[in-house]
């Protein structure tokens, strides 16, 4: 709880435009750095499904309260099943926090609560294009007929979460290749426009920010959907703390919409398995969030590397859309943080197996080993040194030949085997 002023969200509305319709709200919260009108927009065929409640705007709000350590007073209503999760909500976020801050405080919601009898009468899914939704849309085809309530018939892309508001040429061009994808799957797609990434900006959009503007969309479409998909980051056994995640996305859900965390049942590297028996899926799969010079997949970055390669061990690379080929080069100066080593090891597990490009494996293990080094105690004091000697100009090149000079490469040998020592499992 706190005695400082409130984050305050009043005259909600939906307005009709040319684009379709539009659900917003004025927000005020002196000192807290916030947008004054949060926003949803959503396609002209959605515009029926929108009501000027407050639901949407909820969950980032909560988020935003939390770290500014503001209560939260709404001036609408919102649905009583989603208002009585909002202490779960909240100790789940508080918790991590402990772990990830930055610090999360559990605050006051007040707000009029409202049972949602609406139901929307459709099943739906978030749809970025990626391995994770990708996933979810193909596995439920497989499952459900079309026709059933559980077959997912709308897909919902974002705009202003991974793609920024202002990169319009880059999300129209994504717009068209998720447009193709729906028609192949026969499923419509739902193209919604928010500044909800604006107003969860202070903390980390993975670990906290994600689910929350996620979940926000979904309410903004609570009309039309009475389920709605958001495709699993990991695997169930390996789930840490991230803002989509099972413990945290159901609770999100009313009276008449409910959250449904999909696909945690399968490792990254089997889900691109599937995605390569569709060669569509492989064709429009996109999972830059870098967005290097606007490109629809870079080819250069960890996500698109490590994903390159996957698609490789299934056979499938050729068909996608990345620069080709692999060059082991990018792969062996990759920084890997200790969330994405386990992937890669992965990698290098099934290119063995495989008998891909030696090259490739080479590079894959030179950049494992070098990530685990700089995170080492080791490592880090070494890197420490190493700054400190370029300072007194003593190149890595000077000290090298320093070492083959004087030591007969004793140094480099010792440094090759503490690197060994400290990086082993890691």
């Amino acid at each position: 709880m706190t005695s400082r002023e409130p984050i305050l969200a009043h005259e909600f509305r939906v307005e009709t435009e040319a684009t379709g319709s539009l659900l917003s709200c004025r927000l005020r919260a002196p000192g807290v750095e916030l947008p004054e009108t949060f926003w949803y927009r959503v396609p002209p065929e959605c515009a029926q499904a929108m009501a000027p409640h407050a639901d949407a705007f909820v969950p980032p709000l909560v988020l935003a309260g939390m770290l500014a350590g503001r209560n939260v007073v709404i001036e609408g209503d919102v649905s009583a099943a989603l208002l009585a999760s909002l202490g779960r909500v909240q100790r789940i976020l508080h918790r991590w926090s402990q772990r990830h801050g930055p610090p999360l405080v559990i605050v006051d919601v007040s707000a009029s609560a409202a049972s949602r009898s609406r139901r929307g009468m459709a099943s739906g899914a978030f749809f970025s294009l990626g391995v994770d939704s990708f996933y979810t849309v193909l596995k439920n085809v497989r499952r459900y007929p079309p026709g059933d309530s559980r077959a997912i018939s709308h897909l919902v892309l974002v705009h202003g979460f991974d793609i920024t508001l202002s990169q319009t040429a880059l999300f129209d061009m994504v717009r068209e290749q998720a447009r193709e994808a729906s028609a192949a799957l026969g499923k419509v797609l739902l193209s919604v426009a928010t500044n909800a990434r604006e107003v969860v900006k202070a903390v980390d959009w993975g670990y906290y920010g994600c689910g929350p503007a996620m979940a926000g969309v979904g309410l903004a479409l609570a009309g039309l959907h009475h389920t709605l998909y958001i495709g699993a980051s990991d695997t169930y056994e390996k789930l840490s703390p991230w803002g989509s995640h099972p413990a945290l996305d159901p609770l999100w859900s009313t009276e008449g919409l409910e959250f449904v965390y999909d696909g945690g049942e399968a490792e990254r590297f089997d889900k691109i398995g599937v995605i390569a028996s569709s060669p569509m899926a492989v064709q429009k799969l996109r999972v830059c969030w870098e967005n290097r010079g606007a490109a629809y997949n870079c080819g250069r970055c960890e996500k698109c590397l490590r994903t390159m390669i996957a698609l490789e061990l299934w056979g499938a690379l050729a068909g996608a859309q990345f620069p080709q080929p692999i060059d082991p080069a990018d792969i062996a100066r990759l920084p890997l943080s200790a969330a994405v080593r386990p992937w890669w090891r992965e990698m290098i597990q099934e290119g063995r197996r495989a008998r891909i490009d030696l090259a490739l494996i080479a590079a894959m293990e030179k950049a494992m080993q070098a990530s685990a080094w700089s995170d080492s105690p080791l490592g880090r004091v070494d890197h420490g040194l190493a700054s400190a000697l370029a300072r007194l100009g003593l190149s890595p090149a000077r000290l090298k030949r320093a070492d083959a000079t004087w030591l007969r490469g004793l140094g480099a040998a010792a440094l090759r085997w503490l690197q060994r020592r400290a990086t082993r499992g890691r």
